[in-house]
């Protein structure tokens, strides 16, 4: 990314956490937030807690090369709870490795500061092969007509334009 700023070039980045899927593994420091807890649900909790200080550190960095309101940021996990662990899919049936909504529906967003409004929710199902069209349409880009794609752009559904998914 700095390299990148440096040569006033556009970046791309991908950034997968292995947080919170197992085994997950955590230090006492992180752990004393959630001393109420057992102790499967402190390490568990200050898993998330270390995965959240990253993207902090991220954004401080966007801010700090003063990239943090033109940088496009996506977060979502590719699946729900695993079995076993303190993590919840909410009103959802069952977790990670079913084809059940707990296991394939989370919570996900995209933050863009200068595109895309702060707050703005939406329960329209979306899939992570929606990014690319997304960020091809949002951006502009050329796309060549001879590869498939599979997702669809969701640039109308993040600007609270389209309140369904036809597709």
């Amino acid at each position: 990314i700095e390299n990148s700023v440096e040569k006033n070039k556009p970046f791309f980045s991908v950034v997968w956490f292995q947080t919170p899927q197992l085994p997950v593994v955590a230090d006492a420091k992180m752990m004393e937030k959630y001393s109420e807890y057992s102790h499967v649900e402190q390490i568990y909790y200050a898993t998330i807690s270390g995965m959240d200080e990253q993207v902090g550190r991220l954004w401080e960095k966007l801010v700090e090369l003063g990239q943090d309101d033109n940088t496009m940021i996506w977060f979502c996990s590719d699946n729900g709870p695993e079995n076993g662990t303190p993590g919840t899919a909410g009103p959802f049936r069952e977790r990670k490795r079913s084809l059940y909504e707990g296991g394939v529906r989370v919570p996900a967003f995209c933050v863009w500061p200068t595109e895309i409004q702060s707050g703005l929710t939406s329960e329209i199902p979306m899939v992570t092969s929606d990014y690319l069209p997304t960020i091809v349409d949002f951006l502009k880009l050329e796309y060549p007509e001879n590869r498939p794609i599979d997702g669809v752009s969701l640039k109308n559904i993040l600007s609270g334009k389209q309140n369904e998914r036809t597709k």
